[in-house]
């Protein structure tokens, strides 16, 4: 079956400061799927997604939404086009009700004041279709961190976002919050066909969750792999994302040098019987 790409990015170019850290960078994404970018710290991952984002202009490349060339340099512009990015960090405010974050920047109003009844009710209906049960007139800051979480996606379904990027989205999640977590992200994309586009280092998760998997490494992209039609193969993945073979990590016991002849070095310090009264 013929896939929907929803998005399409060609040859994303970044440098900072006269060094390079994304180099001709190219990635697309189908409608209803969870593509994660994988990759070791410096990859350019969290800077190709706050392109397209709008967090970051780009120095070279074009980007497409449904086809159509687009032009993002800030966060609302990408909002615009149905791009939302839900940081590692929250962007949560703790001394906010559950409404007043979802619809920050958005509010209703009525006859010139803030209409918190219609808040209120969209939030609901919201939170609803996320099918969490949580009060939108609760503060945030009593709220856990995975509820936290929905808050962010609640905002990003708010703004009617079709793409939704996220950041290392379960690393402060339990395993049971993560299971909830996946279950919430295989509703949307079959209920309400959105794309998904993830940061992780957890590898047995990304197996779970992912249609495809795209490698970066050193501002390069070395590889897309469609789960769906290719094997998921661990040792491979990071192979790519190191740039040589997983083994070369480790020293195995026949290689481990025997050290049980060699001279005893020099004794620098040694303590005995050490105590202390506090």
């Amino acid at each position: 079956m013929m896939r929907k790409t929803i998005l399409k990015a060609e040859h994303i170019t970044k440098s900072f400061f006269g060094n390079i850290v994304l180099d001709d960078v190219d990635f697309d994404l189908y409608e209803g799927e969870v593509h994660t970018i994988l990759g070791e710290n410096g990859a350019g991952k969290s800077t190709f997604l706050k392109i397209l984002a709008g967090v970051y202009s780009r120095d070279a490349g074009v980007v497409f939404v449904d086809g159509k060339q687009v032009e993002i340099s800030s966060i609302s512009e990408a909002q615009g086009h149905g791009i939302s990015m839900i940081f590692q960090e929250l962007n949560v405010l703790t001394n906010l009700k559950v409404h007043e974050n979802i619809f920050l920047g958005k509010e209703f109003k009525r006859f010139g004041f803030l209409n918190d009844h219609e808040s209120v009710k969209r939030s609901k209906e919201l939170l609803d279709t996320l099918q969490v049960a949580i009060d939108p007139l609760e503060l945030v800051g009593n709220l856990k961190i995975s509820d936290r979480q929905m808050i962010e996606i609640a905002k990003s379904l708010s703004c009617d976002a079709k793409i939704i990027i996220m950041d290392e989205p379960t690393s402060s999640l339990s395993e049971k919050e993560i299971e909830v977590f996946f279950s919430l992200i295989m509703q949307l994309k079959k209920n309400f066909s959105i794309s998904f586009i993830f940061i992780s280092h957890r590898l047995k998760e990304i197996q779970a969750i992912s249609d495809r998997i795209t490698i970066l490494r050193d501002g390069k992209k070395i590889s897309t792999i469609d789960l769906h039609n290719e094997p998921y193969d661990e040792h491979l993945i990071v192979k790519q994302m190191v740039g040589r073979d997983i083994g070369s990590f480790y020293v195995t016991h026949a290689k481990q040098k025997d050290t049980s002849n060699e001279e005893h070095h020099q004794e620098l310090i040694k303590v005995e019987n050490l105590c202390s009264k506090s």
